[in-house]
């Protein structure tokens, strides 16, 4: 390492660079390398860090990464949540800091294992189980809690980085948790490249192995077409989300939804975006849905148009994020 990475504040703040790097990996700039190298360097700096200063790093990093991966989250808070701009901004820094929590605790687990294995005085992390197995096991066991406390927030998942790279051939038989792991035991793999240089070799080796395998499995067909192709059309009303859900414009969106639907020609299926319909499914006009169906039928299309349900049970009124399928096989499902 550079002299200068070794003083604990510019290490702190190559953590930080580390991490606001990161998202620059996923779409729509799709640098996938640098969700390689950006864990790879804070696995680096975590090398003989205690578990106190292990964390706070992980924390640094989880601030660049979230900093300005979810930067787009004061948008949807101020404007369109009508949120003050001051309170936006609070409640923004504060949900980063809470992500920021599992890269520290990462860090903070990672060193407290070493430490146990009577590894904490050592320099660099050892060859081995330290680095390619612990590492990534925590990491993506961490990505997975954080996919599901508190409702789930799996945004930044490594996995979803590299679609359009060689390792997304591991993606139908592992997926994106596996290609995640993949991804981390990929930085394990250049971190011990940097830290026990006397057998770098080795770990290239091993590193362009594992991605000659991803590329090799991207080349297999893993699903093979039965019947004839399925034409499908993807409708699209670019409502506003300021005009969306104001009762004085549903009729509107109604309408130029139908509208665009039944301009399509010679398509079997016909997708609506996700709560397309600014309205829940007992508010719509009488008979909507039944027009619908009869002008469906009669160019032989099926339907699947994205609207919220609600329904009381139990006194307690519940609202569903659902998706109708209108034609020949109707039915709901509900996200």
């Amino acid at each position: 390492l550079h002299p200068s990475l070794r003083r604990p504040g510019w290490s702190d703040l190559a953590a930080l660079a580390a991490g606001a790097v990161l998202p620059l990996a996923f779409a729509p700039l799709g640098f996938f390398p640098l969700a390689v190298l950006a864990p790879a360097l804070l696995f680096v700096l975590w090398a003989g860090a205690t578990p106190g200063r292990a964390a706070w790093r992980g924390f640094f990093f989880g601030l660049g990464q979230f900093g300005v991966g979810v930067g787009w989250l004061y948008i949807a808070l101020h404007e369109f949540g009508d949120m003050h701009g001051f309170l936006a901004f609070t409640m923004l820094l504060l949900f980063i800091a809470f992500l920021a929590g599992y890269p520290a605790l990462l860090g903070w687990l990672q060193a407290r294992l070493r430490a146990a294995a009577g590894r904490q005085q050592a320099p660099a992390p050892a060859p081995g189980w330290t680095a390619l197995t612990l590492l990534p096991a925590l990491w993506v066991v961490l990505e997975w809690v954080r996919g599901w406390f508190l409702t789930g927030f799996p945004w930044l998942d490594l996995g979803y980085s590299q679609i359009d790279g060689p390792l997304a051939g591991y993606a139908p038989l592992l997926g994106v948790y596996g290609l995640s792991l993949v991804a981390v035991i990929s930085a394990a793999l250049v971190m011990q490249m940097v830290c026990d240089r006397g057998r770098a070799g080795r770990y290239l080796g091993v590193l362009l192995l594992l991605w000659s395998g991803g590329w090799a499995l991207g080349q297999v067909s893993w699903v093979e077409p039965e019947g004839k192709p399925l034409r499908t059309a993807l409708v699209q009303g670019n409502v506003a989300l300021d005009r969306k859900w104001s009762t004085q414009y549903r009729n509107e969106i109604v309408q130029r939804y139908t509208r665009l639907t039944l301009e399509q020609q010679d398509v079997d299926l016909v997708v609506w975006p996700e709560a397309a319909l600014p309205a829940t499914r007992d508010e719509l006009q009488e008979g909507f849905l039944q027009q619908l169906e009869r002008q469906a039928a009669q160019r032989r299309m099926e339907l699947l148009i994205g609207v919220l349900e609600r329904e009381v049970i139990d006194g307690r009124r519940t609202y569903y994020n659902s998706v109708l399928g209108i034609g020949t096989h109707p039915g709901v499902y509900r996200k």
